[in-house]
């Protein structure tokens, strides 16, 4: 009798642990199931945020529009400079320059004989008559598509019988004179860049203060006499007299005018 008592015992209290484990497991499912959704929710929504991200970012976004437009204003910009350069290069005989036989001035020697036979040539000038005397113009030049400062433009003509190829004309701020000028080209002349084309026309850029403001720069339009017509010969950017020698390099330039 004991003995069965003890087993009916045992049996109960197995089976009472084997409810409580089972209950603990249930238990335990429901937490992880919990744990679960919240992992589920978390991950869903940072995918939503980053989906969103991405969108914003790649599809049609403020930034990427504002990227967008800021190269179209670029593009926008060039077109314009290139555009106005290419009519004022025409105005003053150098017509599709870009496609013309041309040579960059590079020794500070070869640049200080050009501006000295140019500003020689205006300083010289003893306007003993109207016509020799340089006309000043103050105008209105456009920068860009949407700003334009006021300039002038200083021209000699001297010789009205014949083409724009002799006459010289002055792009600069409306503070210059051609004296102030002379003196500015021989203190920068290495800041000079001079580019001699072969239809005997040249310009003579000095960029003023600052490089990146168009508003104090100064840019000449003159004649040469290193043409085709004349015998010289234009070739990977610079110019040969009949001799096949360079004429600007260094140790040449001086005997050369």
């Amino acid at each position: 009798m004991a003995v069965a008592s003890a087993a009916a015992a045992i049996a109960l209290m197995f089976s009472f642990s084997i409810e409580i484990q089972q209950e603990m497991a249930s238990a335990q499912m429901t937490i992880d199931e919990l744990w679960c959704a919240i992992c589920d929710v978390e991950q869903e929504s940072s995918e939503e945020v980053q989906g969103e991200q991405t969108t914003q970012r790649f599809d049609g976004s403020e930034d990427v529009t504002t990227m967008d437009e800021f190269i179209a204003d670029v593009n926008a910009e060039r077109e314009f400079d290139e555009q106005r350069l290419a009519e004022e290069q025409e105005e003053n005989g150098i017509p599709d320059a870009q496609n013309m036989l041309s040579a960059r001035v590079v020794s500070d020697d070869s640049k200080a004989i050009l501006l000295n036979q140019t500003f020689n040539k205006l300083l010289n000038n003893n306007h003993e008559t109207d016509e020799s005397a340089p006309n000043i113009e103050e105008v209105e030049e456009e920068l860009d598509s949407d700003e334009a400062v006021r300039r002038q433009i200083i021209s000699y003509e001297f010789n009205e019988d014949t083409t724009v190829n002799d006459n010289i004309r002055i792009y600069t701020t409306l503070n210059e004179t051609v004296q102030s000028l002379a003196r500015t080209f021989t203190t920068f002349t290495n800041e000079t860049n001079i580019e001699l084309y072969s239809n005997g026309r040249m310009i003579i850029t000095y960029d003023g203060e600052s490089s990146f403001d168009e508003r104090d720069e100064t840019r000449i339009y003159a004649p040469h006499v290193y043409t085709i017509v004349n015998g010289y010969m234009y070739s990977n950017g610079t110019i040969y007299d009949e001799n096949n020698v360079e004429i600007f390099a260094d140790s040449l330039a001086r005997t050369t005018t």
